[in-house]
């Protein structure tokens, strides 16, 4: 399915088995991570649902809040917060659904689901010995009830070895359905995965531009150019005029900021087929780099060169906006 196709409807759901309101650094590259990729979906007319399902019993009402809390302070908002509990319930009909297949089998009172016909080696234990579903069941049991619910497409976002195996369950009890992993395809180096997002800078875009910056360009470079550019603007208002592209006075600088403008939807729809961040980074780095090479003398601005910085100061701020930046 083409995500830049407009009007699907879209499940993108976050797992995590981490009980506490303690969202560490590694969490949160891929937090921001979807977060972004379901900007984009939006920005071609996709209809969106963000799920934060918690793969743990152990987690009260607080908890979710905190990390709420947390969350929208760096404006990631989730739709809807699940538990273990809220599924529980629906379990045991989704693993009827297993249990009777030729793939399952009983060892040791462990109700084991063996997928190695399907060129898988994780078996996955659905319920343990002592009677308890186990988590793999209740990803399972959340993910096929998200199933039910007509999405055109669902994306996972989980870290876990087994993630294919549970992919393959789900085929086993609805192949139709078009479920797939959505993996963080960024290497970022920030901090160590195990430092609490609390610890981070109060400054919120920085924190996000960190969350999904490959060190392309650094968000005080990034930000000191857009104020510049914003400052020449705002002192040169009177000159503000559209002008159509062809009537501007085309050097080599100046072709190299028209042509990068023009590459904006290119850009973003390469961004989310491929699914990577980093494509709308180095687009940010071209356009900064541009405008470095723009020589203007500040002191006798044309209309045209107002005109020109204009519109690329709104590219750079539909860019931004899509990975969750609001310049000040």
């Amino acid at each position: 399915m083409n995500e830049s196709t407009n009007n699907k409807n879209i499940l993108i759901s976050y797992i995590t088995e981490n009980n506490s309101d303690i969202i560490t650094n590694d969490e949160m590259k891929t937090i921001t991570y979807i977060d972004n990729i379901s900007r984009i979906m939006i920005y071609y007319g996709n209809s969106i649902t963000m799920e934060y399902f918690i793969n743990n019993k152990e987690v009260d009402d607080n908890t979710i809040s905190r990390i709420k809390e947390k969350l929208e302070k760096y404006r990631i908002y989730f739709n809807k917060y699940i538990t273990n509990k809220d599924i529980e319930s629906l379990a045991e009909n989704t693993l009827n659904k297993l249990k009777y297949t030729s793939a399952c089998f009983i060892n040791n009172d462990e109700i084991i689901l063996n997928l190695s016909d399907y060129g898988l080696y994780d078996n996955i234990t659905l319920i343990s010995n002592d009677g308890n579903y186990t988590n793999s069941s209740m990803i399972i049991t959340y993910l096929e009830k998200k199933r039910e619910e007509e999405f055109d497409k669902i994306y996972i976002s989980f870290n876990r070895q087994n993630i294919d195996s549970i992919l393959k369950t789900l085929d086993l009890i609805n192949p139709q359905i078009n479920t797939e992993k959505l993996e963080l395809k960024l290497d970022l180096n920030t901090k160590e995965s195990n430092e609490s997002i609390s610890e981070h800078t109060s400054d919120i875009n920085e924190f996000r531009y960190t969350m999904t910056n490959n060190n392309q360009i650094t968000w005080h470079n990034l930000n000191n150019t857009y104020l510049e550019i914003t400052n020449i603007i705002n002192k040169n208002k009177e000159l503000l005029d559209e002008i159509d592209n062809n009537t501007i006075q085309h050097n080599e600088h100046t072709y190299n900021i028209l042509n990068s403008i023009n590459k904006f939807q290119n850009i973003i729809k390469e961004a989310l087929t491929e699914k990577k961040i980093e494509i709308i980074n180095d687009y940010l780095k071209e356009l900064i780099g541009h405008y470095e090479q723009y020589e203007i003398d500040k002191n006798k601005i044309t209309t045209e060169q107002v005109s020109l910085l204009n519109k690329l100061r709104n590219v750079i701020n539909k860019t931004l906006d899509l990975i969750g930046i609001i310049p000040e």
